[in-house]
């Protein structure tokens, strides 16, 4: 799809009267709680780097708290299959949402706009059983050589309770395992459509037992120290990049385990 340069660089944030409805019912059903928002700053811009948890249902709250909070509106990337349903489309683009190109990303940073990304994308979104609170970002190391290229400050969060609101009952491993599963991979199916079997929507129940609903679970959000990046060099090696990257991930999972400590000493 192509981001024209008016919907990365011309975004308004939406009226009141549509956050504020929506805001109530992400706070009256998850109660989001926000830590380090100290290292948040609406006059520097940052590219804001975190975890994502199944079917991402907590990233609405996500966004809108941090607007209530410091009032930024942080734009998201999105996956590029949302851009081919227009008014789902529509409507994530109206939240800020854009189609996750390298070319979209580097508008925005042009633009001096708060970014979000989760590099482990779909994948993280379509979790298996048993893969709860880990990433998947493969070797990504595109959006650290943005980072580095527009000298933008990056701040590593973690996002724990999302992966709680919903309990898998049939993922990607037992699609691949079934009848069907078997015809998809062997046809060419599989690899055409569904990434090799990664980009299969799990069913889930959530509250109730009520399928693709999410539970009220408490969600929790942690900000870890900003980092620069204007002093490093746009020539910088894969093997620094890395070293980057990985320390982005060791921040996330520190806050995970902190978010963790802080929901103990609440209960």
């Amino acid at each position: 799809m192509n981001t024209s340069s008016s919907l990365v660089a011309d975004f308004q944030p939406l009226p009141a009267t549509l956050v504020q409805p929506v805001w109530w019912l992400s706070k009256s059903w998850f109660k989001p709680r926000f830590y380090g928002l100290e290292h948040l700053d609406a006059k520097r811009p940052a590219l804001y780097v975190g975890n994502h948890t199944i079917y991402g249902f907590d990233s609405p709250a996500f966004v809108l708290g941090v607007y209530q909070h410091k009032k930024i509106w942080l734009r998201g990337l999105a996956d590029h299959f949302h851009f081919y349903f227009p008014l789902w489309r529509d409507a994530l683009q109206q939240f800020g949402a854009f189609d996750g190109t390298r070319q979209a990303v580097d508008k925005l940073m042009q633009a001096r706009q708060h970014i979000l990304i989760y590099p482990g994308g779909s994948r993280e979104v379509l979790k298996h059983k048993g893969e709860a609170y880990q990433l998947f970002w493969k070797q990504r190391l595109g959006f650290i050589e943005l980072a580095i290229q527009h000298g933008y400050d990056i701040i590593p969060f973690a996002a724990l309770g999302g992966e709680e609101t919903l309990d898998i009952v049939f993922d990607g491993n037992d699609f691949k395992k079934s009848w069907l599963g078997k015809l998809a991979q062997k046809s060419g199916f599989s690899a055409r459509f569904l990434r090799n079997g990664e980009f299969f929507f799990p069913i889930v129940t959530g509250y109730k037992h009520i399928p693709f609903l999410p539970k009220p679970k408490a969600l929790a959000y942690q900000f870890m120290p900003r980092l620069t990046t204007r002093h490093k060099d746009i020539h910088a090696s894969d093997e620094e990049k890395m070293a980057l990257r990985d320390y982005i991930q060791q921040q996330i999972e520190i806050g995970l385990q902190m978010l963790r400590q802080q929901t103990d000493t609440d209960n």
